[in-house]
Order: C-alpha cells, then sequence, then structure tokens
C-alpha cells in the first residue's frame, strides 16, 4: 500500500513537467504574424516547378514582384495589419487609396512566409503562395 501511494505521487511529479514541456513545445510551433523587419530581404517560391514567384521587400514598405514568365518585375508598396493581413498598394495609391488584402503567416522554425490569395483565385479555392529566403 504505501509502495502505491508512492508510486502514484511519484507519478504527479513526473507528469506535471512533462505537459509543461508538451504545452511549450505546442507553443514553439505556431505561425505567427509577421513584422516589418521580419519580411525585408528576398523570397522565393517554395515549389518544385521552375516558375517560381520573387518578392523582395525593402524597407520604407516597398515590394517587387516578379512573376514568372515574364520579365516585367511590379513595384508596389505594402502596409502590414495586425488582423493578419498584408495590404498591397499601387504606388501611385499608398497609403490612403485602393488595395488588395492577402492573410499572411511567418514559421520562424521552418524560416517560411506564407501568403494567401496573392494571385487570382475564387473564395471556394484560394491560392496560397509559400516562400523561403532566397
Amino acid at each position: 500500500m504505501v509502495l502505491a501511494i508512492c508510486f502514484v505521487s511519484t507519478m504527479k511529479f513526473c507528469l506535471i513537467p512533462c505537459l509543461f514541456l508538451v504545452l511549450l513545445f505546442q507553443g514553439c510551433n505556431k505561425d505567427k504574424f509577421p513584422d516589418e523587419f521580419t519580411l525585408i530581404g528576398q523570397w522565393l517560391e517554395k515549389k518544385e516547378d521552375p516558375n517560381k514567384i520573387e518578392l523582395d521587400f525593402k524597407r520604407g514598405n516597398r515590394l517587387y514582384m516578379h512573376l514568372p514568365g515574364t520579365e516585367h518585375i511590379d513595384t508596389l508598396n505594402y502596409k502590414l495589419d495586425k488582423v493578419n493581413e498584408l495590404k498591397l498598394y499601387v504606388p501611385e495609391e499608398f497609403p490612403n487609396g485602393n488595395y488588395s488584402i492577402h492573410n499572411i503567416s511567418y514559421s520562424s522554425r521552418k524560416e517560411e512566409l506564407v501568403i494567401f490569395n496573392l494571385l487570382p483565385s475564387t473564395p471556394e479555392n484560394p491560392s496560397r503562395n509559400v516562400f523561403q529566403r532566397k
């Protein structure tokens, strides 16, 4: 009987640290909303197809986007909104004009940036583009 009580009390002390570690690792794997410093730099779309989108986020809210199959590079302005949104503007419309909205997340563990609806898509089947630092 005494052995059973000791075993139960030992299990409680082992279980508490294990639960703490599980919660800690759960929190570390979540994607987060990126800040401007995280975005700055060159990003290349992560896919097997050789036709990849290239993004170059600059300071001063400037974004250069090169779409595959063209030599043209789009110049845009961007603004981060804390509702997990990236707002893209044509330079003449920034910051109070028309913009497009794109949900965005960043995984520091994978070093991946995910942007939804960057390319034309439907609400039933939104586009999802994954980027890694170039």
